[in-house]
Protein backbone atom coordinates (compact mmCIF):
# COMPACT_ATOMS: atom_id res chain seq x y z
CA UNK A 1 0.00 0.00 0.00
CA UNK A 2 1.40 3.76 -0.72
CA UNK A 3 0.61 6.83 1.05
CA UNK A 4 -0.78 9.92 -1.43
CA UNK A 5 1.83 12.36 -1.91
CA UNK A 6 2.55 14.09 0.93
CA UNK A 7 2.88 18.17 1.39
CA UNK A 8 6.22 19.25 2.16
CA UNK A 9 6.25 21.07 4.94
CA UNK A 10 7.70 24.26 3.13
CA UNK A 11 3.65 24.58 1.13
CA UNK A 12 2.59 25.96 4.30
CA UNK A 13 5.26 29.03 3.55
CA UNK A 14 4.37 28.73 -0.07
CA UNK A 15 2.52 32.82 -0.24
CA UNK A 16 5.70 34.23 0.55
CA UNK A 17 8.04 32.19 -1.81
CA UNK A 18 9.12 34.69 -4.38
CA UNK A 19 10.47 38.01 -5.26
CA UNK A 20 10.19 39.95 -1.88
CA UNK A 21 11.18 43.61 -2.71
CA UNK A 22 13.42 45.00 -0.31
CA UNK A 23 15.06 48.96 0.27
CA UNK A 24 18.24 48.78 1.12
CA UNK A 25 16.91 51.16 3.92
CA UNK A 26 15.46 47.80 5.42
CA UNK A 27 18.00 45.42 6.48
CA UNK A 28 15.86 43.67 8.77
CA UNK A 29 13.47 42.45 5.30
CA UNK A 30 16.31 41.21 3.83
CA UNK A 31 17.37 38.97 6.42
CA UNK A 32 13.70 37.95 7.20
CA UNK A 33 13.83 36.95 3.18
CA UNK A 34 17.16 35.18 2.97
CA UNK A 35 16.13 33.16 5.94
CA UNK A 36 13.02 31.73 4.56
CA UNK A 37 14.42 31.25 1.24
CA UNK A 38 16.83 29.40 3.14
CA UNK A 39 14.23 27.52 5.02
CA UNK A 40 12.39 26.41 1.38
CA UNK A 41 15.66 25.20 -0.12
CA UNK A 42 16.40 22.97 2.69
CA UNK A 43 13.02 21.36 2.89
CA UNK A 44 12.62 20.95 -0.88
CA UNK A 45 15.74 18.87 -0.78
CA UNK A 46 14.47 16.19 1.29
CA UNK A 47 13.91 13.15 -0.60
CA UNK A 48 10.17 12.07 0.42
CA UNK A 49 9.86 9.58 -2.73
CA UNK A 50 9.76 6.39 -0.57
CA UNK A 51 6.18 6.72 1.03
CA UNK A 52 5.23 2.68 0.89
CA UNK A 53 4.13 1.19 4.51
CA UNK A 54 5.98 -1.30 6.49
CA UNK A 55 3.59 -3.95 8.31
CA UNK A 56 4.39 -6.61 11.38
CA UNK A 57 4.15 -9.82 10.02
CA UNK A 58 0.60 -11.03 10.22
CA UNK A 59 -0.40 -13.63 13.04
CA UNK A 60 -0.55 -16.64 11.95
CA UNK A 61 -3.42 -19.42 13.27
CA UNK A 62 -3.34 -20.26 16.82
CA UNK A 63 -6.75 -22.12 17.91
CA UNK A 64 -10.16 -20.33 19.17
CA UNK A 65 -10.03 -16.76 19.84
CA UNK A 66 -9.58 -16.37 23.83
CA UNK A 67 -10.85 -12.84 25.06
CA UNK A 68 -9.86 -12.46 28.54
CA UNK A 69 -10.30 -9.08 30.89
CA UNK A 70 -6.46 -8.35 31.92
CA UNK A 71 -6.79 -4.85 33.13
CA UNK A 72 -9.60 -3.17 35.03
CA UNK A 73 -8.38 0.00 36.52
CA UNK A 74 -10.42 2.55 38.67
CA UNK A 75 -9.15 5.61 39.99
CA UNK A 76 -12.09 7.33 41.06
CA UNK A 77 -12.63 9.63 41.61
CA UNK A 78 -10.38 10.67 39.05
CA UNK A 79 -11.01 10.63 35.35
CA UNK A 80 -9.00 7.96 33.06
CA UNK A 81 -9.46 8.88 29.35
CA UNK A 82 -7.48 8.20 25.93
CA UNK A 83 -6.29 4.64 26.32
CA UNK A 84 -3.43 4.17 24.43
CA UNK A 85 -1.83 0.32 23.93
CA UNK A 86 1.36 -0.04 22.10
CA UNK A 87 2.31 -4.23 21.47
CA UNK A 88 5.35 -5.63 21.37
CA UNK A 89 7.30 -8.19 23.55
CA UNK A 90 5.93 -6.76 26.55
CA UNK A 91 2.70 -4.81 25.92
CA UNK A 92 2.37 -1.36 27.50
CA UNK A 93 -0.90 0.77 27.84
CA UNK A 94 -0.65 4.33 28.54
CA UNK A 95 -3.44 7.04 29.91
CA UNK A 96 -3.93 9.91 31.29
CA UNK A 97 -5.79 10.43 34.67
CA UNK A 98 -6.86 13.66 36.55
CA UNK A 99 -10.01 15.47 38.19
CA UNK A 100 -11.46 15.93 34.56
CA UNK A 101 -9.93 16.70 31.32
CA UNK A 102 -7.89 19.60 30.56
CA UNK A 103 -6.51 20.60 33.94
CA UNK A 104 -3.25 21.39 36.09
CA UNK A 105 -3.49 18.04 37.68
CA UNK A 106 -3.73 15.78 34.74
CA UNK A 107 -0.81 12.83 34.33
CA UNK A 108 0.13 10.30 32.15
CA UNK A 109 0.62 7.12 33.75
CA UNK A 110 1.18 3.53 32.53
CA UNK A 111 1.31 0.01 33.01
CA UNK A 112 3.16 -2.99 31.34
CA UNK A 113 1.87 -6.20 30.65
CA UNK A 114 4.30 -9.30 29.82
CA UNK A 115 2.41 -11.57 27.51
CA UNK A 116 4.56 -14.24 27.23
CA UNK A 117 4.06 -15.12 30.70
CA UNK A 118 0.70 -13.15 30.87
CA UNK A 119 1.94 -11.20 34.04
CA UNK A 120 0.51 -7.44 34.47
CA UNK A 121 2.79 -4.76 36.25
CA UNK A 122 2.17 -2.76 38.83
CA UNK A 123 0.73 0.94 36.95
CA UNK A 124 3.25 3.77 37.34
CA UNK A 125 3.04 7.47 36.40
CA UNK A 126 4.99 8.08 33.47
CA UNK A 127 5.47 12.01 33.78
CA UNK A 128 3.34 15.31 35.21
CA UNK A 129 3.21 18.72 33.64
CA UNK A 130 5.98 19.95 36.25
CA UNK A 131 8.70 17.45 34.90
CA UNK A 132 7.65 18.27 31.47
CA UNK A 133 8.23 21.87 32.56
CA UNK A 134 11.87 21.19 33.44
CA UNK A 135 12.55 19.17 30.06
CA UNK A 136 10.73 21.75 27.71
CA UNK A 137 13.80 22.86 25.36
CA UNK A 138 13.27 25.84 24.38
CA UNK A 139 12.25 26.38 28.40
CA UNK A 140 8.54 26.90 28.50
CA UNK A 141 5.77 26.21 31.28
CA UNK A 142 3.65 22.85 30.21
CA UNK A 143 0.03 24.07 31.69
CA UNK A 144 -1.92 21.02 30.92
CA UNK A 145 -1.23 17.51 29.65
CA UNK A 146 -3.60 15.51 27.37
CA UNK A 147 -3.42 12.48 24.55
CA UNK A 148 0.05 10.45 24.62
CA UNK A 149 1.33 7.50 22.40
CA UNK A 150 4.37 6.14 21.80
CA UNK A 151 6.25 7.83 19.22
CA UNK A 152 7.48 4.65 17.81
CA UNK A 153 5.10 1.33 18.39
CA UNK A 154 7.25 -1.22 20.35
CA UNK A 155 10.21 0.98 21.52
CA UNK A 156 10.14 2.80 24.57
CA UNK A 157 11.83 5.71 26.02
CA UNK A 158 10.20 8.34 23.34
CA UNK A 159 6.89 9.09 23.86
CA UNK A 160 4.92 12.24 21.49
CA UNK A 161 2.51 14.00 24.34
CA UNK A 162 -0.24 16.36 23.61
CA UNK A 163 0.55 19.39 25.89
CA UNK A 164 -0.59 23.16 26.35
CA UNK A 165 1.59 25.97 27.45
CA UNK A 166 -1.09 28.63 27.11
CA UNK A 167 -4.99 28.50 27.03
CA UNK A 168 -6.82 25.49 26.61
CA UNK A 169 -7.13 22.77 23.63
CA UNK A 170 -6.92 25.06 21.34
CA UNK A 171 -3.54 25.94 22.05
CA UNK A 172 -2.09 22.65 22.28
CA UNK A 173 0.60 21.41 20.51
CA UNK A 174 2.54 18.21 19.93
CA UNK A 175 5.84 17.85 21.70
CA UNK A 176 8.47 14.48 21.65
CA UNK A 177 9.14 13.45 25.19
CA UNK A 178 12.84 11.69 25.58
CA UNK A 179 12.97 9.23 28.79
CA UNK A 180 16.36 8.04 30.61
CA UNK A 181 15.74 5.74 33.97
CA UNK A 182 12.30 6.90 34.03
CA UNK A 183 12.78 10.45 33.87
CA UNK A 184 11.69 12.91 31.12
CA UNK A 185 15.26 14.18 30.14
CA UNK A 186 14.21 16.37 26.71
CA UNK A 187 10.91 17.48 25.17
CA UNK A 188 10.57 19.81 22.59
CA UNK A 189 7.34 20.66 20.83
CA UNK A 190 6.95 19.83 16.31
CA UNK A 191 7.12 22.46 14.31
CA UNK A 192 3.47 21.31 12.75
CA UNK A 193 2.53 25.29 11.76
CA UNK A 194 4.48 28.47 11.74
CA UNK A 195 1.62 29.87 13.59
CA UNK A 196 2.52 29.38 17.09
CA UNK A 197 1.85 25.63 16.74
CA UNK A 198 -1.44 26.19 17.93
CA UNK A 199 -4.37 23.57 18.17
CA UNK A 200 -2.50 19.81 17.21
CA UNK A 201 -3.43 16.70 19.22
CA UNK A 202 -2.51 12.99 18.82
CA UNK A 203 -4.25 9.74 19.72
CA UNK A 204 -3.37 6.63 17.80
CA UNK A 205 -0.22 4.91 16.54
CA UNK A 206 2.48 5.75 14.42
CA UNK A 207 3.79 3.22 11.38
CA UNK A 208 6.78 3.02 9.76
CA UNK A 209 7.09 3.88 6.14
CA UNK A 210 10.03 2.07 3.75
CA UNK A 211 13.10 4.53 4.18
CA UNK A 212 12.92 4.18 7.85
CA UNK A 213 10.56 7.51 8.21
CA UNK A 214 7.32 7.45 10.59
CA UNK A 215 3.93 8.66 9.42
CA UNK A 216 2.04 9.69 12.88
CA UNK A 217 -1.85 10.43 12.55
CA UNK A 218 -2.84 13.30 14.27
CA UNK A 219 -5.48 16.07 14.33
CA UNK A 220 -6.41 19.77 14.47
CA UNK A 221 -8.96 21.44 16.60
CA UNK A 222 -9.28 25.02 15.75
CA UNK A 223 -11.92 26.68 13.51
CA UNK A 224 -12.89 23.17 12.46
CA UNK A 225 -11.17 19.84 13.11
CA UNK A 226 -9.29 17.41 10.76
CA UNK A 227 -6.79 15.05 10.55
CA UNK A 228 -3.36 15.53 9.73
CA UNK A 229 -0.50 12.91 8.61
CA UNK A 230 3.12 14.16 10.12
CA UNK A 231 5.79 12.55 8.51
CA UNK A 232 8.90 12.04 10.90
CA UNK A 233 12.42 11.57 9.76
CA UNK A 234 14.66 9.23 11.65
CA UNK A 235 16.40 12.21 13.09
CA UNK A 236 12.68 13.44 14.90
CA UNK A 237 12.44 15.84 12.52
CA UNK A 238 9.00 17.31 10.85
CA UNK A 239 9.50 16.52 7.07
CA UNK A 240 6.39 17.22 5.70
CA UNK A 241 2.54 16.92 6.59
CA UNK A 242 -0.63 16.30 4.83
CA UNK A 243 -4.34 16.94 5.53
CA UNK A 244 -6.39 13.99 5.56
CA UNK A 245 -9.83 14.78 3.63
CA UNK A 246 -11.51 17.63 3.38
CA UNK A 247 -13.86 17.62 6.29
CA UNK A 248 -14.01 19.84 9.01
CA UNK A 249 -15.23 17.94 11.89
CA UNK A 250 -13.02 14.67 11.37
CA UNK A 251 -10.56 14.17 14.14
CA UNK A 252 -8.29 11.26 15.86
CA UNK A 253 -7.96 9.37 12.82
CA UNK A 254 -6.14 5.99 12.94
CA UNK A 255 -3.71 4.18 10.38
CA UNK A 256 -4.93 1.17 9.59
CA UNK A 257 -3.02 -1.24 7.51
CA UNK A 258 -4.24 -3.57 4.97
CA UNK A 259 -1.81 -5.06 2.63
CA UNK A 260 2.13 -4.59 1.18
Amino acid sequence: MNVGPLTPVNEFFRPLHGVINVSKNHPHKILFATSIALAVAADTSENLTDQSFIFQAPVGPGGAPKFENVLDLSSKPLVMHAPHIVTGITTQILWFQGSREAVPDVEIWAVDFDTSKGKLADAFGLFRRQSLTQAMAPRQPVLILGNTIQKEPGVPNTYLATVVSLGGWAAASVAQVNMQNGTAVVARKLPLSPFLNPSTLVRNSAIHLGGGDLLVPAYHEMAGAFGLLVRLGQDGRVRSTARIGHWRTAIQPEIVGTGP
